[in-house]
């Protein structure tokens, strides 16, 4: 067989592996893979973080931080938004650059005849994500990256990014209900698979957590020997559209990602950049200033128009839309804009759950089909709405979230800035190929 695959091909030959060969549970097939890629993993210094809401953010705030520093950091991201090749990346000197389509080519060319390999020995084929894990560990080996920055996917046991045995450290963001089918449908065992990641003696730092989450931590860490600590109170004294201002461990921090939950977010990133190398890295105030400035997350509460105001925002369980909901109070009150929703959800997701969240939220709500085949339709999630909420939704279907919003200014608006529009339920709505 002919393994030397260009750019397009790759693609579609990953689309298809899951459907073909389906998905084995567990880290057997992928650390197989690795072995035989020579575990190129072994040759980066991993920060890992799991956790259901703030993964990407964190995770963008520790990455900017330490490119500040004079690092270069690689970044495996999930899901990305910005094109397939988002996914894998590092940043430079403050510049992001992703995985080129020539590389993309060459890695997965040479991890379709090593997962061939795979499946002729075990029976079992890497899926999609686990030859695009590997893929991503061989990219950030021969980058020559200081530190990887590594999202889980889903979960953290199971998830094939926890093939990586050495770890600087791991990081847990919000745990909430998501991926119920998968996770477990109670938060302590949710927290138990995002516990998963832990290693022994590593360190490892937490986003406040309710009791019921931080306990399994803790029993974890204990467990593990893992050095454990979760982030001090802070005070916000600031939140606008321009972003945050906020007190921690008595000196004040400016977060220019707009939304109030990235106060907790850059708090956990700033906590988990002083952990490193047991708190001996050379990283001061100043350049974790810095790094908090450069930070860049698209379609995170993301002010993408104003005149009037668009705001993408990729929330798509309760707790991000409660999260959500804060921040739109704070910075958008309703005594003074008009505020209209459009909102797109996966039919797997706790629908009814984000729905209650958006009681009395808007003054228009406007529903569309998430792309996909997990994408609910949209006239179902306007009955939803109605039924929760007793709120008329304006259904769209076949229209996508970025035609209708433009329709919506042409059609609303009047030469007033007090309106604002909020495009939610899922980070498919705006994404690219």
């Amino acid at each position: 067989m002919d393994y030397n695959m260009n750019y397009k091909e790759c693609r579609e030959y990953l689309k298809t592996l899951n459907e073909k060969y389906g998905i084995s549970p567990g880290l057997d097939t992928i650390k197989k893979l690795l072995s035989l890629c020579k575990n190129p993993e072994d040759n980066v210094k991993i920060i890992h973080v799991a956790g259901t809401n703030g993964k990407g953010s964190v995770s963008t705030f520790i990455s900017y931080i330490l490119s500040a520093g004079g690092y270069k950091i690689g970044r495996y991201i999930s899901p990305a938004v910005n094109g397939y090749r988002e996914k894998i990346q590092y940043i430079e000197n403050d510049e992001v650059t992703y995985i080129s389509e020539t590389d993309v080519s060459r890695y997965i060319s040479l991890l379709r005849k090593k997962s061939d390999e795979v499946y002729f020995e075990t029976k079992k084929h890497p899926t999609e994500f686990e030859i695009e894990t590997a893929m991503a560990f061989m990219a950030f080996a021969d980058w020559k990256c200081d530190y990887v920055v590594l999202e889980c996917g889903m979960g953290g046991r199971d998830d094939a990014t926890n093939a990586v045995e050495n770890k600087e450290i791991c990081v847990f963001t919000t745990i909430a209900m998501d991926h119920t089918e998968y996770l477990g449908d109670t938060l302590s065992q949710i927290a138990e698979n995002k516990a998963g990641i832990l290693r022994k003696g590593v360190r490892a730092v937490s986003s406040r957590q309710v009791s019921e989450a931080a306990d399994v931590f803790i029993k974890y860490a204990n467990r593990y020997k893992a050095s454990l600590s979760f982030i001090s109170e802070y005070d916000i004294l600031e939140s606008k559209a321009e972003g945050t201002v906020l007190r921690y461990r008595k000196k004040k921090w400016n977060i220019p990602l707009p939304g109030i939950y990235q106060a907790e977010n850059a708090v956990t990133a700033i906590e988990a950049v002083k952990a490193l190398d047991g708190g001996k890295l050379d990283i001061n105030d100043d350049i974790i200033r810095k790094g908090l400035n450069n930070a860049k997350w698209p379609k995170r509460f993301e002010i993408v128009k104003e005149n009037p105001y668009i705001i993408i925002d990729g929330a798509h369980n309760p707790c991000g839309i409660k999260r959500l909901v804060e921040s739109i109070n704070a910075i958008f009150p309703k005594s003074r804009f008009y505020r209209i929703g459009i909102m797109g959800v996966f039919a797997d997701k706790d629908v009814a759950g984000m729905v209650s969240g958006i009681s009395g939220v808007f003054n228009e709500i406007h529903t569309v089909t998430a792309p996909g085949m997990r994408g609910l339709p949209a006239e179902k999630l306007s009955g939803i709405i109605k039924d929760i909420t007793g709120e008329k939704a304006i259904c769209h279907e076949g229209m996508e979230a970025k035609e209708l919003c433009s329709d919506i200014i042409n059609g609303v608006y009047k030469e007033t800035e007090d309106m604002v529009i909020i495009i939610f339920g899922s980070l498919s709505l705006t994404a690219e190929n």
